[in-house]
């Protein structure tokens, strides 16, 4: 299945579902001309676009992600855990139980409005989409998959 996730939600759009011994392979695919999928987070008219990796630096307090690339797509796994690609063109595995969802690493994350008191642009300054390919498959059918170790994907504390 592909799921496109739009730089201005400030939703997290949704994705697969994982049952017990279920894990889902991500990947971002490439453009037909051959480029990286491009969108546009942390200030587009001032800074560009950038693909599912980010750009820029670092968030700080106030973002969805704090410590993680501005612009990075943001992967959260059914446990609550936070990813992100290694690569704009990258892949990841995703194998906790539940619901996978997708969002920009942005400033002004609603749920962090109050908090931080931030009042600038937020998400409705974004522009463009990146497409995810998912493919979900029973835990057994991937090759490696009993040797890999979760902790050398980043997450957050």
């Amino acid at each position: 299945m592909d799921i496109t996730v739009e730089a201005r939600n400030e939703q997290w759009t949704l994705g697969p579902v994982l049952g017990q011994n279920q894990v889902a392979s991500l990947s971002v695919p490439r453009n037909s001309d051959g480029s990286i999928q491009m969108w546009g987070v942390i200030d587009p008219n001032k800074y560009g676009l950038n693909g599912v990796t980010g750009a820029g630096g670092p968030t700080g307090d106030g973002s969805l992600a704090p410590g993680y690339m501005g612009g990075a797509m943001i992967v959260q796994d059914g446990s609550g855990a936070l990813h992100v690609f290694p690569t704009d063109d990258g892949s990841l595995l995703i194998w906790a139980q539940g619901q996978i969802q997708f969002k920009a690493n942005d400033y002004g994350d609603p749920h962090h409005l109050i908090e931080f008191g931030f009042h600038g642009a937020r998400y409705e300054d974004n522009v463009g989409a990146i497409t995810v390919h998912c493919i979900v498959q029973d835990a057994g059918g991937v090759p490696g998959l009993t040797d890999y170790v979760p902790s050398t994907i980043p997450n957050l504390p």
